[in-house]
């Protein structure tokens, strides 16, 4: 069982790691580089194995893509508004031609197998490499035979961006609403126009299509001008997570469980399409078994004036996550006294840890607050928004959690 002290305080601890670790590294950015040596530095004091593993990341990944994806649709949407009054029919041919766009640029939004991405691109000797990252990782071994690995998962990289992560999935729902609507209408008055009946209504059904047509137009050319930067110093978003990984290796430090081994990984390129858990992944695969694994990702934690928040449940349609978890988190949070809140993710925040669910790992837990999403990617992502004591009470469940695996194992 451990023990935990009472927790002091210890601000200048916290302030100390913040001003070190928050500061802008956009994958591929000297920040970047700068933050890896830092981390190394923090956690070297901690009596653990230690490996840094270095990855390429591919000038073909998606996320390059998406601003040239998002003009093209705008243009085409613009050309589809231009035909809608006066030669209706051929907005059809443009509408196919929409279509066909979409269906060819797919692999931008469908998450097709990222580690099976990176393995193809690292087969390919015509793939270039844009530049390379680094993921850190720390083993702390078990005293006695292993049956269980647990995974601590905290992506050390940052971006900026002038729209919110929070004002970017509001913005797809309210779209996706619209043009649901507006595709209802489109579909009436072709049923209309081949009757050639009712054309008041067709018109005015003509009208409202344009007018959310520019509204569609306006949607995507938005998120085309919404480019990456590099001048987040990236608290919240991730400086949050690291600090809850160093936190609990902190208290775990020279107290190693009897059956299970934990992992501290510190992964880079998270936000570019997850590639440093893809690559972590592809590589210790054959020791991870989904059966005997426990994934557990912070994201976004520790936000003010607010209790600690797991996801427990996500995507559409809504997928919860394995009872077995939940029970496992609000027992442990029950014993500590911790306020915990349970929310649905139902778009964006496409993290670390979703990586690992969609590779079959079916016991995966990630700690995201809701409401810090209103700062990520933003300049004022700042570490006055981070509660430590919420930090330390993140740290303390997660020992918890594992303490009570475990027991059971002993």
């Amino acid at each position: 069982m451990k023990e935990f002290h009472e927790y002091k305080g210890d601000i200048n601890e916290f302030e100390y790691l913040m001003n070190r670790w928050c500061i802008p590294r956009l994958a591929g950015s000297e920040g970047s580089f700068e933050v890896v040596k830092r981390l190394k530095q923090d956690f070297a004091q901690f009596n653990v194995d230690s490996l840094e593993q270095e990855f390429a990341v591919h000038k073909s990944n998606k996320s390059f893509k998406l601003s040239n994806f998002f003009y093209g649709f705008s243009l085409l949407s613009l050309i589809f508004l231009l035909f809608l009054i006066s030669l209706f029919w051929f907005t059809i041919i443009i509408g196919i031609l929409i279509m066909l766009y979409f269906i060819k640029e797919r692999n931008l939004f469908l998450k097709k197998n990222p580690c099976l991405r990176r393995r193809e691109k690292e087969a390919d000797p015509e793939a270039k490499v844009a530049f390379t990252q680094s993921n850190l990782i720390y083993r702390l071994k078990p005293t006695k035979t292993k049956k269980y690995n647990v995974v601590l998962l905290s992506h050390h990289d940052s971006k900026s961006q002038y729209l919110s992560t929070y004002i970017r999935a509001y913005f797809a729902l309210i779209f996706l609403i619209v043009v649901f609507f507006a595709l209802l209408a489109y579909i009436t008055v072709i049923i209309l126009e081949r009757r050639g009946i009712l054309e008041m209504v067709s018109y005015g059904l003509k009208l409202y299509i344009f007018i959310v047509g520019w509204l569609t137009v306006s949607f995507f050319f938005t998120l085309a001008t919404n480019y990456i930067s590099n001048e987040s110093p990236g608290a919240l978003d991730n400086a949050s997570g690291l600090y809850s990984v160093w936190k609990t290796a902190q208290y775990l430090n020279e107290s190693p469980f009897s059956h299970i081994e934990v992992w501290f990984i510190l992964t880079g390129a998270e936000e570019i399409d997850q590639e440093g858990a893809a690559a972590f992944l592809n590589k210790y695969r054959s020791e991870l078994s989904p059966e005997n694994t426990l994934i557990i990702n912070f994201d976004m934690v520790g936000l003010k004036n607010n209790p600690l928040e797991v996801v427990d449940s996500f995507y559409v349609p809504k997928e919860m996550i394995n009872p077995f978890l939940i029970q496992l988190i609000e027992e442990s949070a029950e014993k500590l006294d911790i306020k915990l809140k349970r929310w649905y993710l139902w778009i964006g925040g496409y993290s670390d840890g979703m990586l690992f669910q969609e590779e079959g790992f079916f016991r995966t837990i990630n700690f995201i607050t809701k409401k810090a999403s209103k700062y990520a990617h933003q300049k004022k992502d700042t570490y006055d928004l981070i509660d430590p004591f919420l930090i330390d009470q993140q740290a303390k469940l997660v020992v918890e959690m594992i303490t009570g695996i475990n027991r059971y194992l002993e």
